[in-house]
């Protein structure tokens, strides 16, 4: 012991201090470690290699790749996986131009490794609508009553965009993924060439000649089947928004397409009421290169027509005005005014009385 400006300080249970000190912050231990092909993958690893399967390498659009990595407990206790998940890499390095969204983990098992014991899990890289995107895979634990995080990065690219499927008008013009084109930023609108602009119909309460129905053909691009299902209604193919005005008359005469085939259904756009009609046109669909619990898909397009109602017109007196007869004489019994129906419209106009 020993004095220093009035403090009387103890070398020994200096020591000691420090000692507790460190007892008291978990220090990162080897007991787990995770390998790829048999390569062991650092803790913190930040940069993929196509040797241990981080980096998936170029994949198309539409396609997947699936690797599957191990972890390892080489502790003397057990080690208890909590979770493994995914994070963003923000922002993400270049070339990189996407985080997390094109990666998915599944065969998750979390629970108990005993010494020695060791269990599987699996990444797959399935690139959405960009070139390329990385991630961080973390797999948080518990060993001898602390916590830890394992994280390692992967990544993918893709070169090429291949759709899976496709909807075309029946001439066969394509009427766009809605979804993909928000993510590609050039959402189109409804136009005529492709069936989703109706044009005006007049509004006629049901009458075939003033009904206009348009087939759409969905073709499957991919490599294996693709299944359309039912969605909330009961039906297949769904309308929101002026659902009285477009209704889908034909639903797809088959919901489960294989490679190169197609399915068609038909949507009618029948106004109800005069104006600019708008809804959207939507179904779920199952393209098999993701397990159905991680990957549903919806396809979705806009659909617009224009109710053209039937314009009248009486010159004597304006639409629900009053007409003045003026004063009548009780003796003379009745007096008689003509009046004028006039169709300023451009369609036919039919007086039910």
């Amino acid at each position: 012991m020993y004095v220093r400006n009035g403090f009387f300080v103890s070398g020994c249970l200096l020591g000691v201090f420090f000692a507790v000190l460190a007892c008291c912050v978990p220090l990162q231990l080897d007991a787990l470690t995770v390998t790829g092909n048999g390569y062991t993958i650092s803790n913190g690893d930040t940069t993929p290699q196509a040797k241990d399967g981080t980096d998936f390498g170029l994949e198309p659009i539409g396609f997947y790749r699936r690797n599957t990595f191990t972890i390892v407990n080489n502790g003397s206790s057990s080690i208890t996986i909590e979770n493994i998940f995914k994070e963003d890499d923000f922002p993400p390095p270049p070339p990189y131009t996407v985080y997390k969204h094109s990666f998915f983990i599944y065969d998750i098992t979390p629970g108990a490794l005993a010494p020695g014991e060791s269990c599987t899990f699996s990444v797959s890289f399935g690139p959405q609508f960009y070139e390329a995107g990385k991630a961080s895979i973390v797999i948080s634990y518990s060993y001898k009553f602390n916590n830890y995080q394992y994280r390692f990065a992967v990544a993918g690219e893709t070169d090429e965009i291949l759709p899976r499927i496709r909807v075309y008008q029946y001439c066969g013009i394509e009427v766009p993924n809605q979804l993909v084109s928000a993510y590609q930023e050039n959402v189109a609108p409804p136009c005529v060439d492709n069936g989703t602009d109706y044009g005006a119909i007049p509004v006629e309460d049901g009458k075939p000649d003033y009904q206009l129905s348009t087939f759409f053909v969905i073709t499957n691009t991919g490599p294996s089947s693709i299944s359309i299902y039912n969605g909330a209604g009961g039906d297949p193919v769904h309308v929101t928004g002026d659902q009285d005005d477009f209704s889908v008359i034909l639903q797809p005469t088959i919901t489960s397409i294989p490679p190169g085939g197609t399915s068609i259904f038909m949507v009618l756009f029948d106004p109800t009421a005069g104006g600019v009609r708008n809804a959207e046109i939507s179904f779920n669909y199952d393209d098999g290169w993701m397990p159905s619990y991680i990957d549903n898909d919806t396809y979705i397009f806009p659909v617009t027509g224009v109710g053209q109602a039937p314009e009248i017109n009486i010159p004597q007196v304006l639409t629900g005005g009053t007409y003045d007869f003026g004063i009548v004489p009780v003796s003379s019994g009745t007096k008689t005014d003509s009046f004028t129906i006039e169709n300023q419209g451009l369609y036919e106009l039919d007086l039910t009385g």
